[in-house]
């Protein structure tokens, strides 16, 4: 399942020419959702970068991805706020990519997971981890306060974020695995509120 925790406009001028385009994939852990191309996607933020580190194989200025399940889109410019951070990215598309890879042979190594921006649920997502800085809190100095051990980012609260519309009907108790992130659920008492129940990646090895 794709959603955007992050999410940034991404313009594609042209993409279907004023029809619609649709990609099965498997985005959804129990079966296939169908997602639809348009003029406009959303994408992760991370998933872009306009002086990228050494190996990135996501998104730049000039650069060219997948976008997940469907065609190669290539970057063409930025528009940018006030404080200088990315507001929009411009892409251009190569459609005859849509079912395999380029005709001219060359190589497209990233690949990156969207939202339609037509058809996607807006949502506040709450990003939980550990409780604590300390793998086992049983070891720390006698004396200490656990208070001073607690981790400020325990939880993170991301509003505006982009989720695939087949999540609008989503219920309470449901688990969903969100590309790269994680297992979410709908929050039993505010609608529109997800929930990470499970990273799907963590280091963090609790004492025996």
């Amino acid at each position: 399942m794709t959603g955007q925790n992050d999410s940034i406009a991404v313009g594609i001028p042209g993409s279907h020419g004023g029809g619609h385009i649709f990609f099965d994939g498997d985005f959804d852990f129990e079966g296939q959702v169908k997602a639809e191309v348009g003029n406009a996607e959303a994408a992760d933020a991370e998933d872009f970068a306009e002086v990228p580190p050494p190996k990135f194989k996501r998104l730049t200025v000039g650069g060219e991805v997948r976008l997940m399940g469907a065609y190669i889109v290539k970057c063409t410019g930025v528009d940018k706020n006030a404080d200088g951070s990315i507001a929009a990215i411009h892409c251009t598309a190569d459609l005859e990519t849509g079912n395999g890879n380029p005709a001219d042979g060359r190589k497209v190594k990233g690949t990156i997971h969207w939202v339609s921006a037509a058809h996607c649920v807006d949502a506040e997502v709450r990003l939980y981890d550990k409780l604590f800085t300390e793998a086992n809190m049983n070891a720390i100095p006698e004396g200490s306060d656990y208070k001073d051990y607690l981790n400020p980012e325990s939880v993170t609260v991301r509003t505006g974020c982009k989720l695939e519309e087949s999540l609008k009907d989503a219920k309470p108790g449901e688990k969903f695995q969100f590309v790269r992130t994680g297992f979410f659920t709908p929050d039993s008492k505010n609608p529109g509120v997800y929930n990470r129940v499970v990273t799907l990646r963590d280091s963090f090895k609790p004492a025996k």
